[in-house]
């Protein structure tokens, strides 16, 4: 039994083109004995989108938004992972609306991709490379959007001074920006 498990995780891998991975690695495998976490290289991200990505990495931790105006209490969390690779921003953690936004680098910029409470995925990408004081970005394509038409949060814009965050976010329908929200948030101590 557990050898044909083995051929089927070696049949998938082959599949997916990762047959040079060696399943097994060990002091005695001709690659040596495994390197830490901090020794592996993998994919050499684009100087500019590690740059960007940096920035986001250092909005780590908790930012608030006090309830106000018919709007409830709001918190937001950004974390590091994937090996620093990539950053999840997770927004109303624990309610109904909790929706996540994952930033990872593509080229020379970075594409953030919101998993939004309507059931879609907006991938949006960084506008610009340059040293803005805000991150801005803009929509590029996005899963269960039919149409560019189909309402979706369509921009954000991120923008930190200090322990203030602001995102700007605009959302998109029938040709037009139909909706602009923003969140000015504070960093939790």
């Amino acid at each position: 039994m557990r050898k044909s498990r083995l051929l089927l995780v070696a049949a998938g891998m082959a599949i997916a083109g990762l047959s040079s991975i060696p399943l097994v690695r060990g002091a005695d495998s001709p690659q040596g004995p495994p390197k830490k976490a901090d020794e592996m290289q993998c994919c050499a991200m684009d100087p500019k989108a590690a740059a960007t990505l940096e920035r986001i990495k250092k909005l780590e931790g908790t930012w608030t938004l006090p309830a106000a105006e018919g709007m409830p209490a709001m918190n937001i969390t950004f974390k590091p992972t994937a090996g620093g690779t990539a950053v999840i921003e997770t927004m109303f953690a624990g309610t109904p609306k909790e929706m996540i936004n994952l930033y990872t680098a593509e080229g020379e910029r970075i594409v953030l991709t919101h998993y939004c409470m309507l059931g879609q995925q907006p991938r949006m990408k960084q506008a610009s490379t340059g040293d803005d004081k805000a991150i801005k970005f803009e929509f590029v394509d996005g899963g269960n959007i039919k149409s560019r038409d189909d309402g979706h949060m369509d921009a954000v814009a991120l923008t930190v001074d200090g322990d203030k965050l602001t995102e700007d976010w605009t959302f998109y329908a029938d040709g037009k920006a139909v909706d602009h929200k923003v969140f000015e948030l504070h960093r939790k101590p």
